[in-house]
């Protein structure tokens, strides 16, 4: 009996092993246990070792707020710097326009041995082009060449003092002359200059205009 006993003892000992001798004999066994268990927050009890799942941190309230306030004024100062830059390229696209404009009028003028008039209509808000108007103050009598209405954010003015303001190239390449102003809302202005003598036409800007 105690034999028998001493068998059945030694056999039951046989059949469990301890909790170390549980280990992977592979190496990579052991890599995948490891990556399997690296996000858990295991503890030793005794022999028993106990993995709960690790906690992750969140954003709280006032970090939420905070990013998005960062991105309102990001947001805010991009548009500002949008608006102030389309301004500016308004103002030298419609600048670059109205000298082209002039610079055309004078070789026409030489090419066909006739007067281009440029007239600024300031009660219309535009500027015209027009063939074969020497002295007529009536632009229905003329060909019109070109025609263009000035935007509501720029201001144009001129030395006249009458609704229009004419400037004639003649077939000589010479002018009438004249200087005009253009100006947007936040005060950078370019002058656009036409010399009497040689009808060039140069244009300068404001020291502040950049």
């Amino acid at each position: 009996m105690i034999g028998r006993f001493a068998g059945a003892k030694k056999v039951g000992a046989s059949m469990f092993t301890p909790l170390d001798d549980l280990r992977p004999s592979n190496g990579i066994n052991c890599k995948m246990k490891n990556e399997k268990f690296q996000n858990l927050d295991c503890k030793l009890q005794g022999n028993l070792k106990i993995c709960n799942p690790s906690r992750r941190k969140g954003f709280t309230l006032i970090e939420l707020i905070i990013v998005m306030f960062i991105i309102a004024l990001g947001a805010g100062l991009v548009g500002i710097f949008i608006l102030g830059g389309s301004g500016k390229l308004e103002l030298k696209t419609f600048t670059k326009n109205m000298s082209a404009t002039l610079r055309y009028a004078r070789s026409r003028a030489i090419a066909e041995k006739k007067v281009y008039s440029f007239i600024i209509l300031e009660n219309k808000r535009a500027y015209g082009l027009y063939a074969g108007l020497p002295h007529s103050e009536d632009i229905e009598e003329a060909v019109t060449v070109a025609y263009e209405t000035i935007p509501e954010s720029l201001q144009v003015t001129s030395d006249s003092h009458e609704n229009y303001f004419r400037i004639n190239f003649y077939p000589r390449g010479n002018s009438s002359g004249g200087k005009i102003r253009i100006t947007n809302h936040k005060g950078g202005t370019f002058f656009i200059l036409i010399n009497k003598i040689t009808g060039s036409v140069k244009v300068k800007r404001n020291q502040n205009t950049k």
